[in-house]
């Protein structure tokens, strides 16, 4: 009992409890996917929102590291603002 066959692989077991009236979509969906497919469909779509995270936190960085501050923008809107914050500090 305590032996696996030969050539099969480890596997997890996930529960999920799903609320039957907050819930009623994925249970539907759940129960529309082909008997002896559902753990397939299911992490399918696990990877399918994992890929779309991935994808949006590199969209994220590029345009985060794509923003160039222009000095006089930042002056404008900030200057007097940061010149009472630092008492007059490097003005002359």
């Amino acid at each position: 009992m305590g032996r696996k066959p030969a050539g099969r692989r480890s596997t997890k077991m996930i529960s999920v409890r799903l609320d039957e009236e907050l819930d009623a979509d994925l249970i539907r969906w759940l129960e529309a996917q082909p008997p002896g497919r559902r753990s397939e469909a299911i992490r399918d779509l696990m990877r399918d929102g994992l890929r779309q995270r991935e994808s949006q936190a590199e969209m994220l960085l590029t345009v985060q590291q794509g923003v160039a501050l222009d000095a006089n923008e930042v002056e404008d809107a900030f200057g007097a603002k940061l010149d009472r914050m630092l008492g007059g500090l490097g003005q002359r």
